[in-house]
């Protein structure tokens, strides 16, 4: 069978460009052996972090890797039978043949209430982080004010529900007026634009107490100037750090330390790799129960066939999306 897939035919230089991938038919002999499926890809899944990892590609070798949702159209595999959908870490590709160890879910038992691409997105690696972000790093209490930087972002447009859903007021920052009327209208208290107000005028206007947690996607001066507005005892998750990914010079920040110590604020990074995977199964269950609830949804920007890829993952670095992006097979 044929099929195709997105290898790094350039070393980025700053912001990717186009030219930087290649598409590459490649084929798989639909003759199984014991414990292999055959799996062809239905959405696969543009994120920040895809960026950051680019240090470690290699130029004409690599295909670019993360997470797709897929089906299984032949199989000798038990576990997962024909008709099986998955979440597979198999990278930017059309199809395959695997033995069950790239698999990370099995969603056959989504709401019906969602999109299919939810799997991908609430129901995947963007639900599972905001949550593990919010409830077991934050740990906000009801009336909290949560601070949530890209919150127009994947993640940031389920933190705000999910904050919203254990009490918190929800301030999101954004990069432009569709994106605060876009987060507003998914359940944010407030937002504003920081490329048109300052951190500081913004939270003296939004949180003159202060803010009570803060879920960081970008990094950079931006969380540094957020230490200043945060409450005694504060906490911070550190999820990405978008603002730097592009870098083609170190990044440099203003140092946070004595903001820390003075405020007792508590900072913890997390990652996909490591702390989400032994929590994802009951994880997945609340989520779940809050989308057939009505309380969770999945807001995305979907673009459809693999060549459309890389122009795709390149316009969300530049924050062209509304929520999760996706692309359709």
């Amino acid at each position: 069978m044929k099929f195709k897939k997105i290898i790094y035919a350039r070393k980025f230089d700053g912001n990717p460009k186009v030219s930087d991938f290649e598409v590459v038919e490649y084929h798989v002999a639909d003759d199984l052996k014991d414990d292999e499926f055959l799996y062809e890809a239905l959405y696969i899944s543009c994120d920040p972090y895809l960026r950051l990892l680019a240090h470690t590609y290699v130029v004409g070798e690599t295909s670019i890797p993360g997470y797709q949702l897929s089906k299984v159209t032949k199989s000798n595999n038990r576990k997962y039978p024909v008709g099986s959908i998955l979440v597979l870490n198999v990278g930017w590709r059309s199809g395959g043949i695997s033995n069950g160890s790239d698999v990370l879910y099995i969603r056959n038992d989504l709401p019906s209430n969602v999109p299919l691409s939810a799997g991908m997105g609430i129901f995947g690696m963007t639900g599972l982080t905001g949550y593990y972000g919010v409830d077991r790093v934050l740990r906000p209490k009801s009336g909290d004010t949560l601070l949530v930087s890209g919150a127009a972002g994947a993640i940031g447009s389920v933190v705000g529900q999910i904050g919203k859903i254990l009490g918190c007021r929800c301030i999101g920052s954004c990069g432009s007026e569709e994106k605060i009327k876009f987060v507003k209208s998914i359940g944010y208290d407030d937002a504003f634009n920081y490329k048109t107000e300052s951190v500081t005028e913004a939270l003296q206007r939004l949180a003159p107490e202060g803010v009570d947690c803060y879920f960081d996607n970008v990094g950079g001066d931006f969380a540094s100037q957020v230490l200043s507005h945060m409450k005694k005892r504060g906490r911070v998750a550190v999820c990405g750090a978008v603002s730097s990914y592009n870098a083609t010079e170190p990044a440099r920040a203003l140092i946070m330390q004595p903001m820390m110590f003075l405020k007792s604020i508590v900072m913890e990074g997390f990652n996909i790799f490591d702390d989400i995977p032994p929590h994802a199964d009951e994880m997945y269950a609340v989520l779940r129960k809050w989308a057939e609830e009505g309380k969770l949804k999945q807001y995305e920007y979907v673009t459809e066939g693999i060549e459309s890829l890389p122009s795709t993952f390149i316009g969300m670095l530049q924050g062209k999306n509304l929520g999760k992006t996706v692309v359709k097979i």
